[in-house]
């Protein structure tokens, strides 16, 4: 997905920003 891939799955305002497993992954710009 890309480096903001997470917000394109979750929203920020439905699943506010923190470091998970998959957000890191996706912040790091890798794709799982």
């Amino acid at each position: 997905m890309g480096t903001y891939g997470w917000f394109t799955v979750a929203p920020s305002h439905t699943v506010p920003p923190q470091p998970t497993v998959a957000g890191s992954a996706f912040y790091n710009g890798s794709d799982p």
